[in-house]
């Protein structure tokens, strides 16, 4: 049964690095395994442009992924605005990277709720 309740963090904030490049992907990994098997995140993108977040298994894969989609070229990248903070559902301690136009900070945080 999924959480009703207002997000609530259960493992360390990490940091991402937003270019034009996506960096190798970063775990987000949940302090606690006592929730089920998927994870909610807290995604703040703290820039000033869209980042394109991606989450998978390897940190390769993450970085692989986070590649922004284009008229015809669908992606598994999720665009996140400028000042945007989405709760995502995700599988436990995913790697997690970003691409971006310009330099931009995203901010993610394992948790529980929404």
């Amino acid at each position: 049964m999924r959480d009703s309740r207002a997000f609530m963090p259960v493992g360390n904030t990490i940091v991402i690095a937003s270019t034009s490049t996506a960096p190798a992907g970063t775990q987000a990994a949940p302090a606690t395994t006592d929730h089920f098997e998927g994870c909610q995140y807290r995604v703040h993108n703290a820039g000033n442009a869209v980042c394109h977040i991606a989450y998978a298994a390897t940190n390769t894969a993450a970085a692989n992924a986070a590649v922004g989609a284009t008229a015809g070229s669908p992606t598994a990248a999720i665009p996140i605005p400028a000042g945007v903070v989405e709760i995502l559902t995700a599988p436990r301690n995913s790697y997690w990277s970003s691409n971006s136009a310009v330099n931009c900070t995203v901010y993610i945080t394992p948790g529980t709720g929404f």
